[in-house]
């Protein structure tokens, strides 16, 4: 969505604004531009009313995503009116369009996860995996807690909180990830072979050898 509104040239070619006056198009072309560069920046909560007003609907396929588009909503937000203050698909040949995306279903540990290719138009973040999340908020509060002396150890964390020690060693790695990397779980923007399953295996103090162990690209 963010790319697409980026782009006049594509966004002209489905509201078919050739047929407009040209102050309604660079009105339309610069709310774009806009609503492109907030999705960029703005949280997802301030977002998301503006783009389901405008999905009819999602199709998840075999390698592609269809995200339907209704074509009076995105006109009438675009002009900042409501729908019922302009006429039924003024101006436009139909009511719909989509937008296709490449992307595939693929099993990451425990985990279905949408994959899309590395180029992919507009460069949009995977969905964040809740189980690296919910480790890496375990990890760093046990650290803390064992930096003011509350915890003492492993040991000590599986007898508080109830847990296997061993899991508890596996997921208090999360405390010593590289930052970059922690930020990447945070914006689910991790490679996708990245899960907890990953984990298993003793991690490396070193930055970068844990980017290359954990599927990030390496300079």
């Amino acid at each position: 969505m963010r790319s697409f509104l980026g782009s006049p040239n594509e966004v002209a070619d489905a509201l078919v604004l050739q047929r407009r006056n040209d102050a309604t198009t660079q009105s339309i072309l610069a709310s774009a531009e806009a609503w492109s560069k907030r999705l960029a920046s703005a949280a997802a909560s301030e977002t998301r009313p503006f783009v389901r007003s405008l999905i009819s609907r999602i199709v998840v396929r075999t390698a592609r995503v269809d995200v339907r588009l209704d074509k009076q909503a995105l006109q009438s937000a675009l002009l900042g009116v409501g729908r019922s203050n302009t006429s039924p698909r003024a101006g436009l040949c139909d009511g719909f369009f989509t937008l296709k995306l490449n992307a595939r279903l693929k099993r990451c540990g425990r985990e279905m996860r949408l994959v899309l290719p590395a180029n992919s138009r507009g460069e949009i973040p995977s969905r964040p995996a809740q189980s690296l999340i919910k480790a890496v908020v375990r990890a760093h509060d046990w650290y803390r807690r064992t930096i003011r002396g509350e915890l003492t150890g492993s040991r000590s964390i599986a007898r508080t909180t109830g847990l296997d020690e061993r899991y508890v060693n596996r997921i208090f790695q999360f405390a010593f990830l590289a930052p970059d990397i922690v930020e990447s779980i945070l914006d689910g923007r991790q490679p996708a072979k990245m899960t907890l399953e990953n984990f298993r295996i003793h991690l490396p103090i070193e930055w970068a050898a844990q980017r290359q162990l954990l599927g990030f690209s390496v300079d």
